[in-house]
């Protein structure tokens, strides 16, 4: 089975690509939710993040969080997780971050367009 990425916000509020998820999930998948985030505070806590997908019903593996106050450094930290978990595919809707991925990762990258 393979491993995928899906970036929270702006991604996953799409009903098509919720649906997409679990049922990869549902067909054995693993599926990460790689989502960033400036601080560990409001929105962007674990209860925060865990709340939202609930809210919107995604069956998943595990949350990732990459958390740094520099926005430009949140691509590259997205990367760095598709490495370490095996994340084959990363769904993202800003090219700033599956750039940044791109820098540190061979993960093949999907933008989200809106």
């Amino acid at each position: 089975m393979s491993a995928y990425g899906f970036d929270l916000d702006g991604t996953l509020d799409h009903p098509e690509l919720t649906r997409l998820a679990n049922d990869l999930h549902d067909a054995g998948h693993q599926v990460y939710v790689v989502t960033g985030g400036l601080a560990d505070a409001g929105e962007w806590t674990m209860a925060a993040r865990e709340q939202k997908l609930a809210v919107l019903g995604v069956r998943y593996t595990e949350i990732i969080r990459c958390i740094d106050p520099d926005i430009s450094k949140l691509g590259a930290l997205k990367g760095e997780a598709c490495n370490r978990l095996g994340i084959t595919v990363l769904f993202d809707d800003a090219h700033m971050y599956l750039t940044g991925a791109a820098s540190v990762s061979d993960v093949v990258r999907l933008l989200v367009l809106s």
